[in-house]
Order: structure tokens, then C-alpha cells, then sequence
């Protein structure tokens, strides 16, 4: 027989469950049958089901508590331009995701990069020969522009490191906020 007992007025309690089963005298479980035992077998297994669905149910709303609670402090950080808030055990850094790229063509420019030149247009001025140009871009392009063909087009000479560091952009792509003990 399975007894329920909880406090269902408040949601954060679960619910307790005991098991109304003879005891010995150090407090284990009686087995007297196989019937017995494979009644304790079921609640066993129910209790472990049990078990494991209130670890997924805990853990998801853990998990989107601290989702909202990193999504605000990142707000917060971009607001104040605070990179770093720091308590007694833990600190809030707001982490500045960046990429790097070589921009093959104007539309692959990403927002807010500023004075980088793609590659096409340095090859298009410094080679007026389109033929030369032609074999210029076979040179450094698969079916886009690869960076080692890049880099060995440099190292024999075609173009050099300042050609064609105009069209090499870093840029900050997103943040987030990463929540640390402190140590």
C-alpha cells in the first residue's frame, strides 16, 4: 500500500510518498514471500520512474531559471557597459563572442566592420589585366575564396600581406553572460 502525503496548495513541495511496509527492527523492508518481494520489486521500480521524472522536471525549470537569469544580467552588463560583476562566491563576466574572416566580396562585409575591403575589389584594382585578374582569382579561390590558396598566393609573390589586409576583418558577432564561481 502506498501512502501520499503533500502539501498540494504549494507547488514548489513535491509530493512525499511512503511506502506503509513491515520494518525490522533496523528499519529495513520485510520480506516474508516472492510476493513480496515482487510487489516491492513494482514499487521500487515506480518510485525510481518517479524519481527520475521529478530530477528532469526539477532540472528544466533550474535550467530556464537560470536562462532568464543570465538573459537579464546580460541585458543589465549591455546597458551599463559593466563587464564584470562580482559577489561574494560567483561573478557575472558578459563575453564578447568574436569571428574572424576573410571577406571575399562587398556583401559578405559584416555589420558594423569598418574600413575592410573585400579581396575581389583589391584584386580588381591592382590587376587591370582581366585576364591576369582571371588567374589571380583561380589562384586564391576553389569555388570561394580559400585562405590557404590565399596564403600561398602570398608566399609566391602575386599578392602581398598588405594588399590584402584590408579584406581580413575581426569582428564582435554577440555576447553573453557566463556566470562563474570565483576561485
Amino acid at each position: 500500500m502506498v501512502t501520499k502525503i503533500g502539501n498540494r496548495v504549494q507547488k514548489a513541495k513535491k509530493e512525499l510518498t511512503l511506502i506503509d511496509w513491515p520494518i525490522d527492527s533496523e528499519g529495513n523492508y520485510i520480506i516474508r514471500t516472492k510476493a513480496d518481494a515482487a510487489k516491492l520489486v513494482e514499487m521500487g521500480g515506480n518510485l525510481s520512474v518517479e524519481i527520475d521524472r521529478i530530477k528532469v522536471d526539477l532540472l528544466r525549470q533550474r535550467e530556464a531559471n537560470y536562462e532568464h537569469i543570465r538573459k537579464a544580467l546580460k541585458k543589465y552588463q549591455d546597458e551599463h557597459d559593466i563587464a564584470e560583476i562580482r559577489t561574494k562566491n560567483f561573478r557575472s563576466d558578459l563575453v564578447e563572442r568574436t569571428g574572424k574572416l576573410w571577406v571575399w566580396q562587398d556583401s559578405d562585409i559584416p555589420e558594423g566592420a569598418k574600413d575592410t575591403v573585400s579581396l575581389l575589389t583589391i584584386i580588381r584594382k591592382k590587376f587591370k589585366s582581366k585576364m591576369r585578374r582571371a588567374e589571380v582569382i583561380e589562384a586564391v579561390t576553389t569555388t570561394r575564396l580559400d585562405p590557404q590558396k590565399l596564403d600561398d598566393a602570398i608566399k609566391q609573390g602575386i599578392l602581398t600581406r598588405d594588399d590584402v589586409d584590408p579584406a581580413y576583418v575581426e569582428y564582435v558577432s554577440t555576447s553573453y553572460v557566463q556566470i562563474k564561481e570565483n576561485k
